[in-house]
């Protein structure tokens, strides 16, 4: 039993188990605030800003596909996003249609 936690011990203080799972950087935790955003209209313009979806490790096809299929999820969000605020907008205005209508 105490042969396979020092064999465990070892693995985590090893070099490839730091480089998966960053080895206590001090970044772990509650995240109390999101950095800032800045508003870019491609979003292959912003996946080149931020380097991409996820950390590439083993820089395989798995990676690669891992990339696109989140790639692809982005542009569907950003599309719903898009949606939800024209259908705001649509909203509004027809609330001051309404509003307009009702003071005649």
């Amino acid at each position: 039993m105490m042969q396979l936690e020092d064999q465990l011990k070892a693995f985590e203080e090893s070099g490839a188990y730091k480089a998966v799972w960053g080895g206590g950087s001090g970044q772990d935790g509650v995240v109390s605030n999101q950095p800032p955003s800045s508003r870019v209209l491609d979003e292959r313009e912003q996946m080149i800003m931020s380097g991409g979806y996820i950390r590439r490790v083993t820089n395989d096809a798995r990676e690669d596909e891992m990339e696109e299929n989140l790639s692809h999820v982005g542009s569907i969000i950003g599309n719903l996003k898009s949606m939800a605020l024209d259908m705001g907008n649509e909203i509004d205005a027809q609330n001051v249609q309404i509003d307009r209508i009702q003071g005649k």
